[in-house]
Protein backbone atom coordinates (compact mmCIF):
# COMPACT_ATOMS: atom_id res chain seq x y z
CA UNK A 1 0.00 0.00 0.00
CA UNK A 2 2.87 2.75 0.96
CA UNK A 3 4.30 1.82 -2.57
CA UNK A 4 1.57 2.15 -4.19
CA UNK A 5 0.95 5.52 -2.28
CA UNK A 6 4.31 6.73 -3.32
CA UNK A 7 3.65 5.72 -6.68
CA UNK A 8 0.46 7.83 -6.94
CA UNK A 9 2.22 10.68 -4.82
CA UNK A 10 5.12 11.06 -8.16
CA UNK A 11 2.14 10.78 -10.37
CA UNK A 12 0.18 13.65 -9.23
CA UNK A 13 3.51 15.56 -8.48
CA UNK A 14 4.16 15.25 -12.55
CA UNK A 15 0.91 16.47 -13.44
CA UNK A 16 1.65 19.83 -11.90
CA UNK A 17 4.08 20.51 -15.04
CA UNK A 18 1.26 20.33 -17.14
CA UNK A 19 0.16 23.34 -19.40
CA UNK A 20 -2.41 25.70 -17.34
CA UNK A 21 -4.78 28.73 -18.28
CA UNK A 22 -4.79 29.91 -14.83
CA UNK A 23 -7.10 32.63 -15.81
CA UNK A 24 -10.32 32.94 -13.90
CA UNK A 25 -12.45 36.43 -13.53
CA UNK A 26 -13.91 35.97 -10.10
CA UNK A 27 -10.03 35.17 -8.74
CA UNK A 28 -8.40 37.69 -10.78
CA UNK A 29 -10.69 40.40 -9.06
CA UNK A 30 -9.50 39.92 -5.94
CA UNK A 31 -7.28 41.93 -3.22
CA UNK A 32 -3.60 39.66 -3.20
CA UNK A 33 -4.00 37.96 0.03
CA UNK A 34 -7.08 36.58 -0.95
CA UNK A 35 -5.52 35.35 -4.34
CA UNK A 36 -2.75 33.55 -2.31
CA UNK A 37 -4.65 31.98 0.28
CA UNK A 38 -6.52 30.83 -2.51
CA UNK A 39 -3.70 29.58 -4.28
CA UNK A 40 -2.84 28.20 -1.45
CA UNK A 41 -5.45 25.90 -0.46
CA UNK A 42 -6.64 25.44 -4.02
CA UNK A 43 -3.13 23.65 -4.54
CA UNK A 44 -3.44 21.53 -1.12
CA UNK A 45 -6.70 20.36 -2.30
CA UNK A 46 -6.27 19.38 -5.54
CA UNK A 47 -3.21 17.13 -4.31
CA UNK A 48 -4.75 15.45 -1.65
CA UNK A 49 -8.04 14.50 -4.00
CA UNK A 50 -5.48 13.06 -6.29
CA UNK A 51 -3.91 10.75 -4.24
CA UNK A 52 -7.14 10.38 -1.85
CA UNK A 53 -7.91 6.56 -2.37
CA UNK A 54 -4.12 5.15 -2.26
CA UNK A 55 -4.06 7.85 0.89
CA UNK A 56 -7.13 5.92 2.41
CA UNK A 57 -5.76 2.51 1.27
CA UNK A 58 -2.72 2.87 3.40
CA UNK A 59 -4.05 4.43 6.18
CA UNK A 60 -6.62 1.44 5.92
CA UNK A 61 -3.47 -0.68 6.05
CA UNK A 62 -1.39 1.25 8.96
CA UNK A 63 -4.30 0.93 11.38
CA UNK A 64 -4.74 -2.50 10.87
CA UNK A 65 -1.19 -3.32 11.37
CA UNK A 66 -1.47 -1.33 14.90
CA UNK A 67 -4.51 -3.45 15.58
CA UNK A 68 -3.28 -6.78 15.02
CA UNK A 69 0.41 -6.57 16.11
CA UNK A 70 -0.12 -3.78 18.53
CA UNK A 71 3.24 -1.68 17.25
CA UNK A 72 1.55 1.42 17.32
CA UNK A 73 4.64 3.35 15.49
CA UNK A 74 3.61 3.24 11.58
CA UNK A 75 0.22 5.21 12.93
CA UNK A 76 2.28 7.29 14.69
CA UNK A 77 4.52 8.07 11.60
CA UNK A 78 1.73 8.43 9.59
CA UNK A 79 -0.48 10.53 11.55
CA UNK A 80 2.50 13.06 12.18
CA UNK A 81 2.39 13.71 8.82
CA UNK A 82 -1.31 15.38 9.29
CA UNK A 83 -1.35 19.06 11.03
CA UNK A 84 -4.12 19.45 12.89
CA UNK A 85 -6.82 22.03 10.77
CA UNK A 86 -6.63 25.43 12.99
CA UNK A 87 -10.03 27.06 12.07
CA UNK A 88 -8.37 30.31 14.04
CA UNK A 89 -5.90 30.66 11.63
CA UNK A 90 -7.65 31.53 9.19
CA UNK A 91 -6.49 34.78 7.40
CA UNK A 92 -9.09 37.42 7.40
CA UNK A 93 -9.63 38.36 3.82
CA UNK A 94 -11.05 41.24 2.06
CA UNK A 95 -14.35 39.23 1.52
CA UNK A 96 -16.56 36.70 4.23
CA UNK A 97 -15.75 33.27 5.19
CA UNK A 98 -18.67 31.70 2.61
CA UNK A 99 -18.03 33.63 -0.35
CA UNK A 100 -14.31 32.36 -0.10
CA UNK A 101 -15.73 28.67 0.89
CA UNK A 102 -17.53 29.07 -2.08
CA UNK A 103 -15.37 30.29 -4.64
CA UNK A 104 -12.76 28.06 -3.29
CA UNK A 105 -15.46 25.03 -4.38
CA UNK A 106 -15.96 26.47 -7.37
CA UNK A 107 -12.91 26.89 -8.81
CA UNK A 108 -11.42 23.45 -6.82
CA UNK A 109 -14.31 21.54 -9.72
CA UNK A 110 -12.75 23.55 -12.76
CA UNK A 111 -10.31 22.31 -14.88
CA UNK A 112 -7.61 24.49 -13.94
CA UNK A 113 -7.94 23.40 -10.71
CA UNK A 114 -9.23 19.90 -9.88
CA UNK A 115 -5.68 18.66 -10.65
CA UNK A 116 -2.59 19.19 -9.08
CA UNK A 117 -1.16 22.49 -10.68
CA UNK A 118 2.05 24.54 -10.18
CA UNK A 119 1.50 26.95 -7.16
CA UNK A 120 4.18 28.97 -8.09
CA UNK A 121 3.17 29.30 -11.80
CA UNK A 122 -0.28 30.01 -10.91
CA UNK A 123 0.95 32.96 -8.36
CA UNK A 124 3.29 33.96 -11.13
CA UNK A 125 0.43 34.31 -13.61
CA UNK A 126 -2.41 35.28 -11.40
CA UNK A 127 -0.88 37.99 -8.65
CA UNK A 128 2.92 38.75 -10.10
CA UNK A 129 1.69 39.25 -13.91
CA UNK A 130 -1.17 41.74 -12.31
CA UNK A 131 1.14 43.97 -10.77
CA UNK A 132 3.88 44.09 -13.05
CA UNK A 133 1.21 45.46 -15.66
CA UNK A 134 -0.18 47.96 -13.31
CA UNK A 135 3.78 49.18 -12.48
CA UNK A 136 4.28 49.23 -16.51
CA UNK A 137 1.11 51.27 -16.87
CA UNK A 138 2.28 53.44 -14.84
CA UNK A 139 5.71 53.96 -15.89
CA UNK A 140 4.25 54.25 -19.10
CA UNK A 141 1.60 57.14 -17.41
CA UNK A 142 4.49 59.02 -15.37
CA UNK A 143 6.39 59.47 -18.73
CA UNK A 144 4.09 60.60 -20.60
CA UNK A 145 2.03 62.91 -17.99
CA UNK A 146 3.91 63.37 -15.31
CA UNK A 147 1.89 65.79 -14.04
CA UNK A 148 -1.09 64.32 -13.17
CA UNK A 149 -1.60 64.36 -9.39
CA UNK A 150 -1.13 61.33 -7.09
CA UNK A 151 0.63 59.38 -9.93
CA UNK A 152 4.23 60.05 -7.87
CA UNK A 153 3.87 59.39 -3.86
CA UNK A 154 5.02 62.68 -2.32
CA UNK A 155 8.73 62.54 -0.74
Amino acid sequence: ARQVLEHQYGLCRALRDREVNYFDFWLQAQRREVKVKMLRELSEIAFNNCIKPQSDAYTLMVVRLAAISKDKSRLEEWLDLYPEENRDDFTQTAIPEYVFEQQLQRLSQSPTFHFPFNAVDASNAIIYDNEKKLMEALSETVIREPYIQGLIPPP
